[in-house]
Parts: C-alpha cells; structure tokens; sequence
C-alpha cells in the first residue's frame, strides 16, 4: 500500500498515466472527499500531500475532456461505491444522459 500511494504521490505520474485528450468525451471523476486513512506503512506526516496530489491528479483526469466534471463526495474515502452508492448513481445517469441528448441533437449518431 505504501508503495502504490508513494507511486502516485506526484503530479508529475501524470505523464507516465498518459495526458490523453479525450475531446468532447462526457467524463465524470468522482473522488473520495475524505483523506486517506493512516496506515502504519506510510508516515502520517506525508498523507496530506498525498491526498492533495491525489485530488490534483483527479482534477486534471476530468480536464482531459471538455465536457469533463470532477465531483468530490464529501461523504466517502476510497470506497465510494459502498460509502456513497447515491453519487455513482448520479453520475452514470448524468453521463447517459449527456449521450442521449447528444445523439438527439446529431441525427447521424446512432441510437442505442
């Protein structure tokens, strides 16, 4: 666990993850509001860099699109789906419903 979290401590893996552009992609990054938890494998003074960094990083994934959203859920850590079900939810719904009126709006998409 100390190692995967020193591995992505940095803005610069952001490089190494690949800067894709992901065009008018709709995208919706959801990040845990909480702080990651103490492990006694990683000094406690570190943590807060790496939760910023982590957010940083989270930020600039939903940057890659121009219709990309980064939504923080205050109410979750690293399990969002379990802590947080109603933000998953909302997120895919908000997504489907960006392509089907996408699709409405471009006759020549298809429509699935």
């Amino acid at each position: 666990m100390a190692a995967a979290i020193q591995e992505h401590s940095g803005l610069e893996n952001d490089r190494a993850l690949g800067a894709a552009n992901l065009g008018d992609l709709p995208l919706i990054v959801l990040t845990a509001g909480r702080a990651f938890a103490s492990s006694p494998r990683v000094r406690t003074d570190v943590l807060p860099k790496v939760q910023h960094d982590w957010v940083q990083l989270q930020r600039a994934l939903a940057e890659r699109s121009t219709r990309g959203q980064h939504r923080v859920v205050a109410e979750s850590d690293h399990m969002i789906p379990y802590e947080a079900p109603r933000a998953v939810i909302d997120a895919v719904r908000d997504v489907v419903i960006e392509i089907r009126d996408d699709s409405r709006a471009d006759p020549t998409q298809p429509t699935r």
